[in-house]
Formats: structure tokens, C-alpha cells, sequence
């Protein structure tokens, strides 16, 4: 029987740009914001952060929003994931990785008619305690 690999537990924020953004982006592409379709957009987005992580983690959970209106949550990773996140994503300061993108890079389809509008971000928190060796 083949051994299951440890999972360790590590942080992540699906978000995507604040309101001032949209309209600043908007207004350079001399468009106006259907903030409706907007939210709608982004909602759908968020309901699909499972598929969005799913190259990155084993398994995710959501929970909730934070102060900046991300949705956060946590999620369970091999060494092997670990490796992946800290090579494929951009390097932001001390434990913290972000997959910076339009929506394409994310693997979501949602944001796609948003493109020029709304940037998304995937941000994971990678906790020293919580990795192999204390993240050493």
C-alpha cells in the first residue's frame, strides 16, 4: 500500500481590484462600469476558487472575506506543492507568494469579458511553523 505524502496547512487570498481601480481602468479605456455585471462577475469568480487552487493545492477551504473584501482561506499541500508555489509564483516578501494575473493565468473564465477592467490576484501564505522543518 503506497503511503499518503504529509500535507501541510498554509494560507490563501483570492482578490481581485478595489473599486477605484475598475473605474481608473475603465475611464483609460473610455468605458463605463456596469458595476452589476461587475459584481455578478466577481462572485462567480469567487465560487469558483476550488478549481482556481486546484493546480496549486491538495485541498482548500474558503472562509470569508477579509478586511480588504478577499476571500481568504486555508489549504493543505505537499512538499512537492510548496516547491511549486515558491517556483511559480511571484516571491512578495517573507513567506508570502502571489500568482498575479488576469483572469487566464487563474484558470477561470469568469473574469475574461473583465480582462481590462480587473485584475486578480491568488496570494498564499506559506507559515514557517506549519512547513517541513519550520519552512527552513
Amino acid at each position: 500500500m503506497k503511503k499518503e505524502p504529509k500535507l501541510y496547512q498554509i494560507g490563501w487570498a483570492l482578490s481581485t481590484s478595489s473599486s477605484d481601480i475598475i473605474e481608473a481602468n475603465a475611464e483609460a479605456n473610455e468605458c463605463e462600469v456596469n458595476w452589476d455585471d461587475v459584481n455578478e462577475t466577481i462572485g462567480n469568480f469567487e465560487s469558483h476558487y476550488e478549481s482556481i487552487l486546484a493546480p496549486w493545492v491538495n485541498s482548500c477551504r474558503d472562509e470569508g472575506h477579509d478586511s480588504d473584501d478577499a476571500l481568504v482561506g486555508s489549504a493543505w499541500v505537499t512538499k512537492k506543492q510548496i516547491k511549486a508555489i515558491e517556483e511559480g509564483c511571484e516571491f512578495v516578501c517573507e513567506n508570502e507568494y502571489v500568482l498575479m494575473s488576469s483572469a487566464g493565468t487563474l484558470n477561470c473564465e469568469e473574469l475574461d469579458f473583465l480582462n481590462e477592467f480587473v485584475d486578480a490576484n491568488l496570494t498564499f501564505y506559506l507559515y514557517p511553523a506549519n512547513l517541513p522543518n519550520n519552512g527552513k
